[in-house]
């Protein structure tokens, strides 16, 4: 215990530390005498950075939510270390509050919004919550050991009074100067909008307008702690870089992050954890390696459903492209709530290693007609190919042939039906959102042999998005063989050649009869909705837009209204598409149904043309027409045996071809062993 001497000299100090360090309120209020007079009487000299071998502060509490008030203990290791925090999102130094007491934790939603008050983010009207949102505590704090030295930054989040169910919660922290300094910050307007505004055309779009949030690049990446809370009470965390993403979205409230795994912010070199659970790789591994990844908001479908791409995404998922896994997730930044994400899987030469098993550095993906992942040069290799396929006659099997070569030509079905079907007015039809990927080299292991295969992102422009879904009347088809973009031309050529026309019909019934069928559509998206519509009240109070807070209360009849559009596009384009497939692409043939039915569903698998179709309670219906054929494959599960087909036809192959002149129905046989 120091003498009274030393009181009496610390006691000026104490009244500085009570009114000029506002984060001291958190932990109950004043420090006490005791524990100022344990303080060193001068102050260490600071390091001038940071060391791994000196470690982090400990927390007693994990980040998360809490239901009520509780105070936080942080301890260090270190002998004579000293431990100093903010509560801002900045990183803590040694003039930074020094921890003395424990932190009364609590719920501080009753507080005035800082990030949320900001109207610097958007060109759109100047939105700010009309009430006040739930907000929580970050703690950011460092060991300072006698010599100076500093620990590495111990991060936590503590959410009181808030309950998210199953929901994950994602906490992104980072000094608010990275997101919001004019020069620099990578989510406001900024000095790029100022330059833009001076030099851009009047007649300009606000969503063509251009701000700091538009730059693109490393030097637009800015360092972020992420952590994410599971339902169980499961953390993850890591320190990462963070980059605005999208296209016109970015010029919205609530804007979408691409994460990066680097060494400059974290020793380790990926992410080693299940993100998206239950997402596995090409054969069925579950996927628990990142080097990027995305928090989306939900694109051009942010202020309405939200679920657009996600739920599109989803029933394509067994199709011959790659498609991004997700789930949603509520995410706050800097303690603030920043509304609900869909946690997404995002395309790279390393996303393919992991899900494909092709080595990253063989990787090459074009993006709208640039080199997206590989080298500079691998641009020849996309323009040999277009080259190609613009000197080709693909009416000629020999040519069409050698396409198929090239090109995945089922993925390429199967990525034309699923544009078609959903009516996206901003995908490749339309000469946008568009990417391809192959390997450099030539192998024969699997994915390395040299075609060119898709991949499906950024899809949310369809299924009647801007006109309550009752634009389910457009013609895609006709635009697929009128368009003058490389996609459109591509299909058109193709469709020249007898084989892909056929093979694409084929197709179209498949994910007609499979895919777009009620039977999983409406399931698919009545999960979707189940899980988001709990938490879009607080969505639009936080971001609005200001049209929808004004006009569009009660959110949660705004929020079902929207996704009742969705049902209205689904349920109407099922009825139109079929005569306009026939219309635009010659085909005759009156529309019949195939039925195929048993007693238990477990006992065996069916293919129907390109579909594994989902009959797990012994029923599927699906589409097609007289004159065409079906091919159909029955496939024993373990512990049984195929026996033979009985109903319209009889057989014992496992495989049959029917050519139809009307209804079909079928019973395969299976019998246990």
């Amino acid at each position: 215990m120091s003498d009274p001497n030393a009181k009496k000299k610390n006691t000026p100090y104490r009244a500085t530390i009570c009114f000029t360090a506002a984060a001291v309120l958190l932990a109950g209020g004043c420090v006490g005498y005791d524990a100022l007079l344990s303080r060193p009487e001068e102050p260490p000299a600071v390091s001038l950075g940071l060391t791994a071998e000196l470690k982090k502060p400990e927390f007693d509490k994990q980040s998360g939510t809490y239901a009520e008030s509780f105070t936080l203990t942080l301890s260090t290791a270190t002998t004579g270390g000293r431990i100093f925090y903010t509560t801002d999102g900045t990183l803590p130094t040694a003039e930074s509050q020094e921890y003395l007491l424990p932190i009364t934790i609590s719920d501080r939603s009753h507080e005035p919004e800082v990030l949320a008050s900001r109207t610097d983010v958007s060109p759109n009207a100047k939105y700010v919550p009309e009430e006040r949102i739930t907000k929580g505590t970050v703690i950011r704090a460092v060991t300072m050991d006698p010599a100076g030295n500093l620990s590495e930054v111990a991060t936590h989040t503590y959410i009181v009074g808030k309950d998210y169910g199953d929901i994950g919660v994602v906490f992104l922290t980072t000094d608010p100067v990275n997101f919001y300094d004019d020069a620099t910050g990578i989510y406001v307007l900024g000095d790029a909008f100022k330059k833009w505004k001076e030099e851009a055309d009047p007649s300009a779009e606000i969503w063509e307008s251009q701000g700091n949030y538009s730059q693109k690049g490393r030097e637009w990446e800015r360092p972020i702690h992420f952590e994410i809370t599971e339902p169980d009470g499961t953390v993850f965390s890591q320190d990462l870089g963070v980059r605005i993403m999208g296209a016109a979205s970015r010029t919205y409230f609530q804007k979408s992050f691409r994460f990066f795994v680097r060494t400059d912010y974290d020793e380790e070199k990926r992410v080693n954890y299940a993100l998206i659970p239950g997402a596995l790789d090409d054969s069925g591994e579950p996927l628990e390696k990142y080097k990027t990844f995305l928090l989306r908001s939900g694109g051009n479908d942010t202020d309405y459903a939200k679920i657009r791409d996600p739920f599109i995404q989803s029933i394509f998922a067994d199709r011959n492209f790659a498609v991004q896994e997700s789930r949603p997730v509520i995410a706050f930044l800097n303690g603030e709530y920043w509304g609900i994400y869909s946690l997404r899987t995002d395309y790279s030469d390393n996303w393919v290693q992991y899900y494909y098993g092709v080595p990253n550095e063989d990787v090459v993906s074009i993006k709208k007609g640039e080199v997206e992942d590989g080298e500079d040069a691998d641009i020849e290799l996309y323009e040999d190919f277009v080259n190609f396929i613009e000197e080709s006659d693909f009416s000629d099997d020999k040519q069409y042939g050698a396409l198929c070569e090239r090109m995945d030509i089922q993925g390429f079905m199967d990525y034309m039906c699923a544009h078609i079907l959903i009516g996206n007015e901003d995908g490749p039809i339309q000469g946008n959102n568009w990417r391809i990927w192959r390997s450099r080299t030539v192998t024969d292991l699997p994915y390395q042999d040299g075609k060119w295969r898709f991949m499906f992102y950024d899809t949310e422009f369809s299924l009647g998005l801007y006109e309550d879904g009752k634009n389910y009347r457009i013609n895609h088809f006709k635009k697929a063989m009128t368009e003058k973009t490389q996609f459109a031309v591509l299909f058109q050529k193709c469709m020249e050649n007898e084989s892909f026309k056929e093979g694409f019909i084929d197709t179209f019934f498949d994910m007609l009869s499979n895919n777009f069928s009620a039977s999983v559509t409406t399931p698919t998206l009545d999960a979707l909705e189940q899980q988001y519509k709990p938490y879009m009240s607080d969505q639009f109070n936080r971001f609005g837009p200001d049209w929808v807070a004004q006009w569009m209360k009660p959110y949660e009849n705004y929020y079902a209204n929207q996704v009742a559009n969705i049902r209205t596009y689904l349920t109407n384009r099922r009825y139109v598409i079929l005569d306009q497939m026939k219309e635009t692409l010659g085909v005759e043939g009156d529309e019949v149904s195939v039925t195929i039915s048993a007693e238990d569903g477990t006992a065996g698998s069916i293919r129907v043309n390109t579909s594994e179709i989902d009959w797990a309670d012994g029923k599927w219906n699906g589409k097609s027409l007289t004159g065409r054929s079906v091919k159909i494959t029955a496939t024993p599960a373990e512990g049984y045996t195929f026996t033979g087909w009985s109903g319209d036809v009889t057989s014992s192959d496992q495989t049959i071809t029917v050519t139809l002149d009307g209804d079909l129905s079928l019973t395969p046989v299976f019998t246990k062993n």
